[in-house]
């Protein structure tokens, strides 16, 4: 039962390492910065490994405490993820919308820059 309970003490250090690194993931979408991101995600994915590693399923049958915590910092980082997942979605639409205005400005200039030289070439024929 001692080792049963270890692992479910471990488990539920993972998931609130996992937790605060879903933090951590937000603050770096927030000041985008992506290589930070990029570590951050790799990092999460090291302890998602160690928690898939840890099998536990038995003792938090048994433990009920243990399954409420661990219930509760599961949901904190659905939350936490979910913020973060919006954050990048609506980084993306912004960076969309920018192109598309950069896109547009183009072709406005392209299109003044043809009437200036089509109205030039009438000069040029004048002389």
């Amino acid at each position: 039962m001692e080792r049963q309970s270890l692992e479910v003490s471990d488990k539920l250090s993972l998931f609130e390492e996992l937790y605060s690194l879903t933090v951590e993931q937000g603050k770096a979408i927030d000041n985008r910065d992506f290589d930070a991101l990029t570590a951050l995600i790799e990092k999460k994915q090291q302890v998602i490994n160690a928690i898939d590693s840890i099998n536990v399923k038995d003792a938090i049958d048994r433990v009920s405490s243990s399954t409420e915590q661990l219930k509760e910092i599961k949901n904190k980082i659905k939350t936490a993820d979910d913020i973060n997942r919006d954050k990048m979605i609506s980084i993306a639409n912004l960076l969309s919308e920018k192109l598309g205005a950069i896109k547009t400005k183009r072709r406005q200039i392209k299109a003044l820059y043809m009437n200036i030289g089509d109205s030039g070439n009438f000069l040029d024929k004048r002389g």
